[in-house]
């Protein structure tokens, strides 16, 4: 499990992020911490693709970077909103972020 902390700037509040832990999959440090526009992921099912996808949006969202995701089927949508949602639940909770579940977005 990594933790990454911040405070919001305009109301000064300190929120955690908590992101999944990437043990499992150790392979998926290196797709979180590509620097490349486009990744692509040859992993077989239940390889963490994911996870890792939602890992690295996360940490692009809090380096205030636009994140789009778009997967082949509702239940893969399903997955990584739960991912991003539930790593910034402390954001949302106190006030600093603002989580749209109908359009699963995130601001």
């Amino acid at each position: 499990m990594q933790v990454s902390k911040g405070v919001d700037m305009v109301t000064g509040l300190r929120v955690e992020v908590v992101l999944p832990s990437m043990e499992r999959h150790p392979r998926q440090a290196e797709v979180v911490n590509s620097v490349a526009k486009r990744t692509i992921v040859r992993a077989g099912r239940r390889g963490g693709k994911t996870v890792a996808a939602a890992i690295r949006a996360v940490k692009r969202f809090l380096a205030g970077k636009r994140v789009l995701y778009a997967a082949p089927t509702g239940e893969q949508v399903g997955k990584f909103w739960y991912e991003v949602s539930a790593a910034l639940a402390e954001g949302v909770r106190v006030g600093v972020l603002k989580k749209n579940e109908s359009e699963n977005y995130i601001e």
